[in-house]
């Protein structure tokens, strides 16, 4: 018997804004950068553990590569969206900074940034648990974040 088991905050993960539930300031910030066009290089999303930080960081990434895009609702049924939902987009590239905290894996991210996106319209690294990053990765990553 081969049964699928998700974590339960995989499973019933927000795929759009208008799903998420006590967020309401950051979404309509979100949802106000995306219509005028005033969306920013970085984000971030900071408090404590549940609070849907990656799930809004995912969402923002779905607005941003939807075939619609740019779009404040994104489809959820086009290679994009679904991609990103089941986390194999090429576009879309989360990095757990609590493994992955060295200079080195900072380096090899600023190379990645350098290429074009795949399929989307948009590249989007989600760096998750980052303020696990040794100081010598942050300060490597400063470079990235500062320059568009």
């Amino acid at each position: 018997m081969n049964r699928s088991v998700a974590a339960l905050y995989r499973k019933y993960r927000p795929q759009t804004f208008d799903e998420v539930v006590g967020q309401e300031a950051v979404v309509r910030t979100l949802k106000n950068a995306i219509t005028s066009a005033q969306v920013r290089q970085a984000y971030l999303f900071a408090g404590p553990r549940g609070t849907g930080k990656t799930s809004m960081a995912k969402i923002l990434a779905a607005c941003l590569n939807c075939r619609d895009a740019p779009t404040i609702t994104p489809c959820g049924t086009c290679d994009s969206c679904r991609s990103i939902a089941s986390a194999t987009s090429l576009d879309v590239i989360e990095m757990d900074a609590a493994s992955s905290n060295s200079v080195d894996d900072i380096r090899a991210l600023r190379e990645s940034v350098a290429y074009a996106p795949v399929s989307g319209g948009q590249k989007v690294y989600i760096l998750d648990e980052a303020h696990m990053l040794s100081t010598a990765a942050w300060h490597a990553s400063l470079k990235t974040l500062e320059d568009p």
